[in-house]
């Protein structure tokens, strides 16, 4: 059985919180993307 190594909890934290803000990120520009996207196709036509 692989032994994993030591990790800071306080390091992997925020290696987790900086993950969950780039996703949520992501998601609120695909979000953004998207309302423009229906915004002008309900105005061209």
């Amino acid at each position: 059985m692989a032994k994993f190594p030591e990790t800071d909890p306080a390091s992997e934290r925020k290696r987790i919180i900086k993950q969950r803000n780039l996703m949520l990120g992501g998601l609120l520009a695909a979000m953004v993307v998207l309302f423009y996207f229906v915004s002008i196709a309900r105005i061209g036509g």
